[in-house]
């Protein structure tokens, strides 16, 4: 069975009674679920994981998501207690936040370009491993339209894959065949 370690505030939390973590290379934000007992940090201390808690997640010491606790659950009876810990890369302020830039309009861009500019406030990357496209004679931002739907509308029209990478920056890569 292989080894996940949650690391945050320079901790590792260890000792997993079940494990999720799913990627997908058509969703910007990878995400994991985790379900720990009392003792769960490497030396054995209870440390809670909060809510926006940075961390990182590896498996046999490899790391696959480096993001943000989205929920920490407590889970007690007379006999056990546990808590659930969800979370995202840190892409997924990306599906949450609204995208804002000036008036809304970007003019004479690629999928690239427009990516960076919104993804900038959030501290997030953007990694292209091809050629992403043509540029766009103009963009226009929808009011209430998050940042990764932003993202998504164009890189479809060019027919482009939107993932996040193990380090939490946006990836944006040329479908096979396009």
């Amino acid at each position: 069975m292989s080894d996940v370690t949650v690391t945050s505030r320079g901790r590792k939390h260890e000792g997993w009674l079940s494990v999720r973590i799913r990627r997908a290379m058509d969703e910007v934000a990878a995400s994991f679920d985790l379900s720990l007992t009392d003792r769960w940090s490497a030396d054995s201390q209870p440390v809670p994981l909060d809510t926006f808690e940075p961390v990182t997640v590896a498996i046999d010491g490899q790391r696959v998501v480096t993001g943000y606790v989205d929920e920490s659950a407590p889970r007690y009876d007379e006999n056990t207690w546990t808590v659930d810990v969800s979370g995202r890369s840190r892409t997924g302020q990306l599906v949450d936040c609204s995208a804002v830039y000036g008036s809304g309009r970007l003019a004479g861009t690629t999928v690239a370009g427009v990516a960076r500019a919104l993804a900038e406030p959030f501290g997030i990357g953007v990694v292209t491993d091809e050629d992403v496209g043509a540029v766009f004679a103009s963009v226009q931002i929808e009011p209430g339209e998050k940042v990764a739907e932003v993202i998504d509308r164009l890189a479809r029209q060019r027919r482009l894959w939107v993932s996040d990478t193990v380090d939490g920056h946006l990836r944006i890569l040329r479908r096979s065949g396009a």
